[in-house]
């Protein structure tokens, strides 16, 4: 005999009416008001298929509470059109443009999580859009969506289109944030920043999230705020006018943004104007096979980052140099591709550039640097040619390591090095048949610079100096202390 299951068969799930839609002009009918009214039971909240109109914001404040949208448009002009304030609560729609939460308002908030001032945990948005106002309407304020003060929490399969701020992370831990794309479609300015996370957010995870502007000039892709702690973005990226791609940021918080990863990024910033990575006050971030493509500088790293790592990837096209070293310590840059750097003007910038007096600790190897790597995938973009393929500028910089790069195919030569650090390394670097191939001043030995095949010439004056080809090696040693030497290897 088979035992029959126990009869869990428990009360009706609460369903709210269709209200028929009629116009997008203002109406008497608002569902927001027979809606909340389910939603403070809790429970299940299914929402069947249609279009409704909003005039008050919906309130989830009842722990484990799943609401179901629409395949169809919810249109509200209420702040914010939705407000979470408790714990495991689920807002699924049925798909990127099956659902719309539409946002009337050019200022209002879409859906805001707010745990204050206690905390919640457990909130998970997925599978909708959320278009903001009209197109003729220029947006000026607001956020799509804003988390503050909750923890272990996702989102999910979203499209947001014209926000001012597209996601505004604040004091909000332990978040997955994928399949997401922040785009903007209006000819004049409506998005100023894409993500945006900052203030004891820890633990925030990305993976498979854009933010894009083809018409419109927006300041932020992604801004990384104070006390930003333990954050990762897996396939992610910014494409079109943006300012800074991604960018760290010390503001009102105790420290500066601390162990990031950024892995397989995609970023292409404002041609003339934009940066692709503007590392700031930052302490150890790593950046992983990124592709960088146009901007003032693809890479630049600031006098406040400590522990930045740059290793593989792709950066191309720059309006002046490809990877700037403004200061910091513990820089290291680890086959990397610049191609193409000094656009605005001909043997004007470099691939990669060490400002002077640096702290110390870079360590630049196994990059390549020149010009027409990349031509023949965009022949019209490239105009200009890079200066060198790597610069440190005259100062007291020291503890820097530059080896084993391949710096063939720089208009004025592979290597120029100014430094006075007396504890530098600089060797096993290939340079140009032809061309300069090092140019040295002050005290030190300068030790192997390979590439250099059978005849050197000085264009100065020398005492004690000494050169030897052997085994396609030039040796220069005991250079003077007023000495400049450029060499020429043919």
């Amino acid at each position: 005999m088979v035992s029959q299951p126990p009869d869990v068969t428990g009360p009706a799930l609460p369903v709210l009416r269709r209200v028929a839609f009629e116009s997008t002009e203002e109406a008497p009918t608002d569902d927001a008001r027979s809606l909340n009214v389910a939603l403070q039971r809790g429970g299940t909240v299914i929402i069947r298929d249609g279009n409704y109109r909003l005039r008050t914001t919906l309130v989830i404040g009842t722990p484990r509470t799943l609401l179901q949208l629409p395949c169809g448009t919810l249109s509200s002009n209420a702040n914010p059109v939705l407000l979470i304030r408790a714990s495991d609560v689920m807002v699924r729609g049925c798909g990127y443009f099956g659902t719309e939460l539409y946002n009337e308002s050019a200022t209002n908030d879409a859906i805001v999580v707010d745990g204050r001032p206690q905390g919640i945990s457990g909130v998970t948005l997925r599978d909708f859009s959320i278009p903001s106002h009209s197109s003729g309407d220029l947006r000026s304020g607001g956020t799509a969506i804003r988390l503050s003060s909750v923890g272990d929490w996702a989102l999910s399969g979203v499209y947001i289109r014209d926000p001012w701020v597209g996601l505004d992370i604040d004091n909000a831990s332990t978040g997955f944030v994928s399949n997401v794309v922040i785009d903007t479609t209006l000819p004049s300015q409506s998005l100023h920043t894409g993500i945006r996370v900052r203030h004891q957010s820890v633990s925030t995870h990305f993976s498979n999230v854009m933010v894009t502007s083809q018409k419109t000039p927006f300041e932020f892709g992604w801004y990384i705020g104070s006390d930003t702690d333990t954050f990762s973005c897996r396939m992610c990226g910014v494409q079109g006018n943006a300012a800074y791609g991604f960018a760290t940021r010390r503001d009102e918080g105790e420290y500066a943004p601390r162990w990031l990863r950024i892995i397989h990024p995609f970023v292409e910033v404002a041609p003339e104007t934009g940066i692709g990575f503007d590392l700031g006050p930052v302490r150890d971030v790593s950046i992983t096979d990124a592709y960088s493509v146009w901007g003032l500088h693809n890479v630049r790293v600031g006098a406040d980052a400590q522990t930045v790592k740059v290793r593989g990837g792709t950066a191309q096209l720059a309006y002046k140099h490809g990877v700037l070293i403004e200061g910091g310590s513990d820089i290291m840059i680890d086959g990397v591709t610049i191609s193409d750097a000094g656009q605005s003007a001909d043997n004007k910038y470099d691939g990669i550039a060490i400002a002077a007096n640096m702290a110390g600790g870079v360590r630049i190897s196994n990059c390549t640097s020149g010009n027409v790597i990349w031509r023949g995938s965009s022949p019209a973009s490239a105009t200009n040619r890079q200066r060198y393929g790597i610069s440190i500028a005259a100062g007291r910089g020291d503890r820097y390591t530059i080896v084993n790069n391949d710096l063939d195919q720089n208009e004025s030569g592979p290597l120029l090095d100014l430094g006075r650090g007396q504890s530098k390394v600089v060797e096993g670097n290939r340079p140009n048949g032809s061309g300069v191939a090092v140019l040295t001043k002050g005290k030190g030995t300068v030790k192997v610079y390979e590439g250099c095949r059978a005849l050197c010439t000085s264009t100065s004056s020398l005492s004690a100096v000494r050169c030897a080809v052997a085994g396609g090696q030039l040796a220069i040693r005991s250079i003077g202390a007023s000495d400049v030497v450029n060499w020429r290897c043919y």
